[in-house]
């Protein structure tokens, strides 16, 4: 029962952290482009993910919350990316509302492809 916490995290192993893996993902995955977020991925039967927020977006605090609801979004929705490796690149000031319907978005072109 202790350590039943670490069930809802994102263990060491399914985080990108390879620098050549996570450029040959920017390089080679396919895009999905909503508003200011941009998810890219590629099949895998090991399913990674990486977060990352553009410079553009001023301020440490800014850029960190940022992935920090990127991080939690993502936790909270995992089946949807079950079988990619995944980047979720964010160019400007996301909140919640967005990322979860640029999810939504992902989910539903997914099942149409």
């Amino acid at each position: 029962m202790r350590n039943d916490w670490r069930n809802f995290g994102i263990g060491k192993r399914f985080r990108l952290r390879n620098k050549k893996e996570i450029d040959e993902l920017f390089l080679t995955g396919r895009r999905f482009n909503f508003n200011d977020l941009t998810i890219i991925y590629k099949p895998s039967t090991l399913p990674k993910v990486g977060f990352f927020a553009s410079g553009k977006i001023k301020g440490a605090v800014k850029r960190n919350r940022v992935k920090r609801l990127l991080r939690e979004a993502y936790r909270m929705n995992k089946e949807i990316f079950i079988g990619f490796k995944v980047i979720f690149h964010a160019k400007d000031l996301l909140d919640a509302k967005e990322i979860l319907e640029a999810f939504d978005a992902f989910r539903k072109e997914r099942k149409v492809l």
